[in-house]
């Protein structure tokens, strides 16, 4: 079995990130290819596709909606030349559409590794980057958290435990421009060293590898 699931057998308590705060269970939202074909979600402007997405959570009476690891994109990101340049389409980590201002909690001990604002257009906006090293584990991993507020956010070298606030759901203007959601990724130590904190899309002939470098972060999330 990969890291970091060899260590989730030894009695390891992972807070829930978004605490207490919903009271639904979420709803699945595909932002696949074959979901997005002939829908009339508007996939260029992202105040106008947040709507739409808000607008199915509240017919279907949920308050948060979650996407799926690994979703091939290409409808969703066409617009962006340098990803459809390098056909970066399958999305490495879990999307998971809040309400801009919601907290979010630590999901293990950690440290934090890195946490600071890109303010360039459909960039993560504000961020967060745990490492967590479990007792035992002989090398640590990572949690990324991207489309965060600003303010607020944790400095580099900050002690969290398990279950603290670290950060808030940012809006527009803080999260990169983009529909109001958390971008939730895991890195192993390997993926870090390569430079996938600044890829949250990967390439298919990428895909037979990936759980070494980004693996599902489902285990992450407590529902």
């Amino acid at each position: 079995m990969i890291y970091p699931y060899n260590i989730l057998g030894q009695d390891l308590e992972i807070a829930p990130i978004f605490a207490n705060q919903f009271q639904t269970k979420p709803l699945f939202i595909s932002l696949d290819d074959e979901n997005l074909t002939g829908t009339d979600f508007d996939l260029a402007n992202q105040a106008i596709f947040q709507d739409q997405i808000f607008q199915i959570l509240q017919s279907e009476q949920r308050e948060w909606g979650i996407s799926d690891y690994l979703e091939k994109r290409s409808l969703l990101l066409a617009q962006y030349p340098h990803i459809v340049l390098e056909k970066r389409f399958y999305h490495l980590g879990i999307d998971i559409t809040v309400p801009a201002g919601t907290d979010l909690f630590a999901p293990l001990d950690a440290v934090v590794e890195l946490s600071g604002f890109d303010n360039e257009p459909m960039s993560y906006g504000a961020y967060i980057l745990l490492k967590h090293q479990p007792e035992g584990s002989s090398e640590p991993f990572y949690s990324f958290y991207g489309h965060l507020s600003r303010h607020g956010l944790p400095k580099n070298g900050t002690k969290v435990v398990a279950g603290q606030k670290i950060a808030q759901i940012g809006d527009f203007g803080d999260n990169g421009n983009w529909f109001t959601h958390l971008h939730l990724q895991v890195l192993t130590k390997k993926g870090f060293e390569q430079g996938f904190i600044d890829k949250g899309y990967t390439t298919e002939t990428m895909l037979n590898q990936i759980n070494k470098l980004c693996p599902n972060p489902a285990f992450l999330i407590r529902i």
